[in-house]
């Protein structure tokens, strides 16, 4: 019997009487939750329903909760339908959750069946305390997160490709305290080598000297800390420091990407910081390509290798930074597919992904509608 970890976490199935000039009369519900995210081939849901006037038309509704980390961007379902007579219609349903231009094409549960739905997960969900008051997610990516930490709805584009459509706000979390901690632990052995990508917005101004916490995943001096400020990025490993000056003068209008890579196999540390002009994009020529701007590069060899084996997940923390599209990788990101990763909503190869972060809200987040 064959045991996907799909990260399918809830399927919700709709009975809707359908009535000439009124609202649809909604007749039959019904939740399967899936607490280890596991949908089996094998297990078949069943969901039995009495209809007494067969001369009226009815609508079946089946609502899938995914998490990000679901790999796909279909789904196949095979569903049959018993009628009173017996006779059993079968049908394979072909749902279609993403695509390579939008993303996920899904919206949050949260604006159409919060509320039961939340009911139904308090009653499977085995809270993993964070420290300090916290919302807990376990959604497969993130454990949880303050409650303090604000997910803002926001299309970021690349001309017309949508590169992310939530980020978070961690302005809103006391600088450095936990904003987000994600399930995957912070380990690194030395056959391993590491990458990390992030769409990041300052709120800091260029006067401002303190260096904000873009990941973290370090305990005791042991394990790696990425840090940004207005004239540097720096990167504490092993307590060993390594600036970098980026020189960039960075404003609280636009969105950089970020691209770090740690490469055990030639003992190198590469930082990449990419500009994206969002207004320019919308007067460059259709046929233009959606390269970004790259501001920053540099390659600094090291003697030391990178290995550390911290208690606990990477990790978020409050600062003057907006992010969103937190990746975390086993192999490091060639230069000429910088572009191709960075600008990808929906990650093509998440069998090389660690960490898959869209700030995409959670059941039961409070979401915060950007004006544009």
């Amino acid at each position: 019997m064959a045991v996907v970890k799909s990260y399918i976490h809830i399927v919700y199935v709709l009975l809707v009487f359908l009535i000439t000039s009124c609202e649809p009369i909604q007749l039959y519900e019904q939740t399967t939750i899936y607490p280890t995210h596991e949908w089996s081939s094998k297990q078949a849901n069943n969901y039995e329903f009495n209809i007494t006037d067969t001369s009226s038309l009815y609508k079946i509704y089946f609502v899938i909760r995914h998490h990000n980390a679901y790999h796909y961007k279909n789904i196949w379902l095979q569903v049959n339908t018993k009628s009173p007579s017996d006779t059993i219609v079968k049908q394979t349903l072909n749902l279609q959750l993403a695509d390579d231009q939008k993303g996920w094409l899904g919206v949050g549960m949260d604006d159409i069946f919060g509320a039961e739905i939340q009911d139904e997960s308090k009653k499977v969900t085995k809270p993993q305390q964070l420290q300090g008051v916290s919302h807990i997610w376990e959604d497969g990516v993130r454990t949880g997160a303050n409650a303090l930490v604000k997910i803002v709805d926001y299309d970021l584009k690349n001309r017309w490709t949508i590169v992310s459509k939530h980020h978070y706000n961690l302005s809103t979390v006391p600088n450095d305290q936990t904003a987000v901690e994600y399930i995957q632990p912070a380990k690194q052995t030395q056959e391993e080598n590491l990458a990390f990508t992030f769409w990041v917005q300052p709120t800091f101004d260029n006067l401002d000297t303190t260096k904000y916490v873009l990941i973290q995943g370090e305990q005791f001096g042991v394990g790696l800390t990425a840090r940004l400020s207005s004239s540097k990025l720096e990167l504490m490993i092993n307590n060993q420091p390594y600036t970098f000056m980026h020189g960039m003068i960075m404003s609280t209008d636009e969105w950089y990407a970020i691209v770090i890579n740690l490469s055990n196999d030639f003992r190198e540390i590469g930082v990449y910081m990419y500009y994206l002009n969002e207004q320019l994009n919308y007067v460059r020529p259709q046929d233009g390509n959606n390269n970004l701007e790259l501001q920053f590069r540099e390659i600094r060899p090291t003697t030391q290798s990178f290995i550390w084996d911290v208690d606990r997940g990477y990790q978020l923390r409050g600062g003057k930074l907006k992010m969103t599209n937190i990746r975390i990788w086993k192999k490091t990101i060639e230069e000429e597919q910088h572009s191709n990763v960075l600008n990808q909503s929906l990650v093509r190869d998440a069998q090389y992904a660690l960490v898959i972060d869209n700030a995409i809200p959670s059941l039961s987040y409070q979401r915060y509608r950007n004006a544009r």
